[in-house]
């Protein structure tokens, strides 16, 4: 049986979060480029060829040829590419200029597999 006030002071330290109305900072540690979900904030950017994109892509998703991230620049960005090789790179290269910039699991794969 474990001591009452090892219990208690265990619980003290313990830190509750709403993942529904947390930042996307709060949830995934600062380090973690990779996610597998998309929060309500983010702007989610199809780093695929534009055939591609037009085939399919995740709702409300830009192409990335259509957008200027730095006007982007204050808001979490969530890119994918096809499996999230591209995506991890390229989301690495904007935290490296100040972006909230995290990349989609398995890019495009994982958020198909996420819709159904």
């Amino acid at each position: 049986k474990l001591p009452e006030d090892l219990i208690t002071k265990t619980l003290s330290t313990l830190k509750s979060l709403e993942v529904r109305t947390s930042s996307l900072e709060d949830v995934i540690p600062d380090k973690s480029v990779v996610v597998d979900y998309i929060p309500e904030d983010a702007v989610v950017v199809d780093l695929r060829d534009l055939d591609s994109y037009l085939e399919w892509h995740y709702p409300g998703a830009l192409h990335y040829e259509s957008v200027n991230l730095e006007d982007l620049r204050d808001k979490t960005l969530v890119l994918y590419c096809d499996r999230g090789n591209r995506s991890y790179l390229e989301a690495l290269k904007l935290r490296e200029k100040g972006f909230k910039a995290y990349s989609f699991l398995n890019g495009a794969e994982g958020l198909r597999r996420n819709l159904t």
